[in-house]
């Protein structure tokens, strides 16, 4: 049986394109999403990554011109888990991909 993978967004942020891309210009943009994915087998739920969990708190965090947002199709990793009806009791692993604020400030919602 092969994995199904659903994208949880979690939020956005215009990035400057000097923060992103070497000799990219600081007035220029680019709107980056931050996503979690959720692996599930069966019964069995994954996440890779768990996202921007509290948008004021991550606006102290970035490198960029504009701050975080959401919008109506971005949550939280508990939110949108809640919206799949998939309790956070029921994702069994967690894997980060690297540890800065937003990849990592919902793991307060798992064991």
């Amino acid at each position: 049986m092969k994995y199904n993978i659903t994208l949880l967004k979690t939020a956005h942020i215009d990035c400057a394109n000097s923060v992103i891309y070497k000799d990219g210009d600081f007035n220029e943009t680019t709107t980056i999403g931050w996503h979690v994915f959720l692996l599930n087998k069966g019964e069995n739920y994954y996440l890779i990554d768990t996202g921007i969990e509290d948008i004021k708190t991550a606006n102290t965090t970035k490198s960029s011109v504009d701050d975080w947002k959401r919008s109506k199709e971005e949550h939280s990793v508990s939110e949108s888990l809640k919206l799949l009806k998939v309790p956070c009791e029921k994702i069994s692993k967690v894997f980060f991909t690297h540890c800065h604020y937003d990849h990592v400030s919902g793991v307060c919602h798992f064991k």
